[in-house]
């Protein structure tokens, strides 16, 4: 947004938190005033104690179910909920509704396969690399140093949440209608998967580690850019659409 100059005068920051990112909005003077929304009341209670005197309101509300005042923002945020979200449809409706003409919308999230279902061709690119890289890169440290050999598809019954991932690989399927992304960064084809949390730091402890690290960074963008496999996680920056797509 900086890039582009970019400023707003009202925004909606969806599941917000404890109003961490409206905070950071205001301060460095890109939206001047924020309402922030989200189910949990603790997470509500604690962005009211923060926001103190500053231009920021809070109300508990379900996503799915979320009915949004109309034409009243310029801007509106989403970072890691859409994938929570059963009703898509019914929020992006909302959203566009929500939004004065020539808006901004910005998505940060899992846009991966519902319910990390992933396609043989992803778990297929992650184990032929699992299986070249020696033992000490694979090293699982939050996990008493057990091994990565293999990863393999979570069973959806067994996820933390039955809600999660329940949409993710529609998400922008769903919202290009309404909206048309301006900026795109795509991230994640196989990294996520296999240099998850607890396995990163194995890269900082050998002299060619921060080299190999970069190279398959590479390689992940690579794989991405032609069409090879999707993107794990994605940023998007989106512009209200004047009409939806039918």
């Amino acid at each position: 947004m900086r890039e582009r100059n970019l400023t707003f005068e009202s925004g909606l920051s969806l599941a917000c938190g404890a109003g961490r990112a409206e905070r950071e909005f205001l301060r460095q003077g890109i939206c001047k005033r924020f309402q922030g929304i989200d189910i949990p009341d603790r997470a509500i209670e604690e962005a009211r104690r923060l926001a103190a005197d500053l231009p920021l309101t809070y109300e508990v509300a379900d996503l799915n179910h979320v009915t949004l005042a109309q034409n009243s923002y310029d801007l509106v945020t989403t970072s890691s909920c859409l994938h929570h979200v059963l009703e898509l449809e019914h929020l992006a409706e909302q959203i566009w509704r929500s939004l004065r003409p020539g808006g901004y919308l910005w998505i940060h999230d899992y846009v991966g396969e519902t319910q990390f279902q992933y396609s043989d061709r992803r778990l297929a690119v992650v184990n032929r690399l699992l299986a070249a890289l020696p033992e000490r890169y694979r090293r699982q440290r939050l996990r008493g140093g057990q091994v990565m050999d293999t990863f393999n598809r979570p069973v959806p019954g067994k996820l933390v949440s039955p809600f999660e991932a329940i949409r993710s690989a529609e998400i922008m399927p769903v919202f290009t209608r309404w909206f048309d992304i301006e900026f795109r960064n795509e991230q994640n084809s196989f990294m996520a998967l296999m240099c998850g949390t607890g396995t990163r730091a194995n890269y900082t402890e050998t002299e060619d580690g921060p080299a190999l690290f970069e190279l398959l960074m590479a390689f992940d963008a690579l794989l991405i850019e032609n069409g090879v496999l999707g993107p794990h996680t994605g940023l998007y920056l989106m512009r209200r659409r004047e009409f939806p797509e039918t």
